[in-house]
């Protein structure tokens, strides 16, 4: 006895009408053998975030014996490679299920499919949030820490600090300075330490003129550049050789 295609076909798409009374639309109402089935993952309608597409199906001749032909339409959020997943979903149930009324699998597979790929979209997706938060984190944490500072480069800024504020320059003026200075003339550079070691003296009952000098202290000095050249020396000790 010969298989009556129109009538399992007729009793299939009634059945998928009173499960997917929401979802299914008839595309051609005089020969009812094409329809769309709208597919989405769990929770897409009340938050509108996840997958969805439409599933079309038309039937063949001679379905459910042959294949029938399967188009996926108004795909949403479908990044990569999703429809190409989706399409061997189908192809592989349909192939598994050829010879039986096929379409409530199909759908049933594709929507399988897409919690799960929509799954792992939301695990990159908390992925990739960690990870903004950890940079951000970060960044915060090193504004604490500041920078790490060398021997060579504490040197560099403190030579770059010195050159702006003009120290180094100020330095090496005092430096040359100094290097002109004979040894009698650093000493009575600091008058004030001068009159603090008389004050001393005079405090304690003693006179200038009692004061021993340990003249081997004095035997590497070079006095004759501490001496002012000609006779006009305003030093009262001076003597002329």
């Amino acid at each position: 006895m010969s298989r009556d295609y129109e009538e399992d076909q007729k009793n299939e798409l009634e059945a998928l009408e009173s499960i997917y009374f929401e979802e299914l639309e008839i595309l051609d109402e005089e020969k009812r053998n094409k329809f769309k089935i709208n597919v989405y993952t769990e929770g897409f309608r009340e938050e509108q975030d996840g997958l969805c597409c439409n599933l079309v199906f038309t039937y063949t001749p001679k379905y459910p014996d042959d294949k029938p032909i399967v188009e996926i339409e108004e795909e949403i959020n479908f990044e990569s490679n999703i429809k190409q997943k989706v399409e061997d979903a189908i192809n592989s149930c349909i192939t598994e299920n050829l010879g039986t009324e096929m379409i409530f699998s199909v759908v049933g597979c594709t929507q399988e499919l897409l919690n799960s790929l929509f799954d792992q979209i939301k695990i990159e997706r908390e992925e990739q949030r960690e990870k903004k938060q950890r940079e951000i984190e970060e960044i915060e944490q090193k504004k604490f820490e500041g920078t790490i500072v060398s021997v060579e480069s504490f040197m560099n800024w403190r030579n770059l600090f010195e050159a702006e504020m003009g120290i180094a320059e100020k330095r090496a003026k005092e430096n040359e300075a100094n290097r002109k200075l004979t040894g009698r003339e650093l000493f009575l550079k600091d008058q004030s330490l001068l009159d603090s070691d008389i004050r001393f003296l005079t405090e304690n009952g003693d006179s200038i003129e009692n004061v021993k000098i340990d003249e081997s202290l004095f035997q590497n000095m070079d006095l004759e550049e501490d001496l002012p050249s000609g006779d006009e020396s305003d030093d009262p000790d001076w003597k002329p050789t």
